[in-house]
């Protein structure tokens, strides 16, 4: 009889770890499945993302294409740099003196296919009679 408690408690037992194992597992399961289809999602937003349209010939090289692209903002502290001499100390001072009022306007001007930068200014350019708007900001 007490063979019988016995080998019932045993089996009863290794139940329980079983049923708590293949509960442990199950919760696994689904968290890593949830993991792996939130990393799916990204890569293929990333991909998404990532792929550029081709531009038709002629545009590929234009002023507007080049602004669009994220490398542009360092490129244009590239030609800042260059112009002003090869070297520019910005200290704290600088950045403090900017007031929250203060911006910078990016005008193209399509005859030349030239920036002009300005600060504080709304229009730099005025368009002639004869032309609509030959400058774009």
């Amino acid at each position: 009889m007490y063979m019988f408690i016995a080998a019932s408690s045993v089996f009863l037992l290794s139940l329980g770890f079983l049923w708590h194992g293949w509960r442990y597992r199950s919760k696994q399961r689904a968290i890593l499945t949830e993991v792996a289809d939130e990393a799916q999602a990204l890569l293929r937003k990333l991909k998404s993302s990532a792929e550029k349209v081709p531009l038709p010939a002629g545009e590929q090289d234009s002023m507007a294409t080049m602004m669009e692209a994220p490398e542009y903002l360092s490129t244009l502290v590239t030609v800042l740099i260059s112009k002003a001499g090869g070297s520019v100390r910005l200290t704290e001072k600088d950045f403090l003196g900017i007031g929250h009022d203060e911006y910078v306007s990016v005008f193209v001007d399509t005859s030349d296919a030239s920036l002009l930068l300005c600060l504080n200014s709304i229009s730099a350019f005025y368009a002639d009679a004869d032309e609509e708007e030959p400058t774009y900001n």
